[in-house]
């Protein structure tokens, strides 16, 4: 699964994201999946969104097995490695750096 962001996001956009994201995974059939996540585009968000988003990724009903996420910015960069507190997670430079990596981890999987 790619989910890409761009701009400055609200609440109600992580909201949305979260339940787009359960709905194609039920509509797959449930079970395992990879997501990579392309923040390319993005500015520094603010905080109460940075919450949302970890808040999401510790409590969601559909977590993924591993998530790749692209971010080049160094400030936004730091602020994606506090949102991301999970082992099976990294962060990348580059959409092809990071799709190499989950193609990898699915091949050793």
């Amino acid at each position: 699964m790619i989910a890409e962001f761009s701009g400055f996001l609200s609440l109600e956009d992580v909201a949305d994201y979260e339940r787009k994201k359960i709905a194609i995974v039920e509509s797959m059939g449930g079970g395992e999946f990879d997501i990579l996540v392309d923040t390319t585009q993005c500015d520094i968000q603010a905080q109460d969104v940075v919450a949302a988003f970890q808040h999401n990724i510790t409590t969601t009903s559909c977590s993924p097995r591993r998530v790749a996420l692209v971010r080049p910015s160094s400030l936004a960069r730091m602020q994606a490695q506090r949102a991301l507190s999970r082992a099976n997670a990294a962060l990348f430079d580059s959409r092809a750096e990071a799709l190499d990596w989950l193609h990898k981890e699915s091949v050793t999987a």
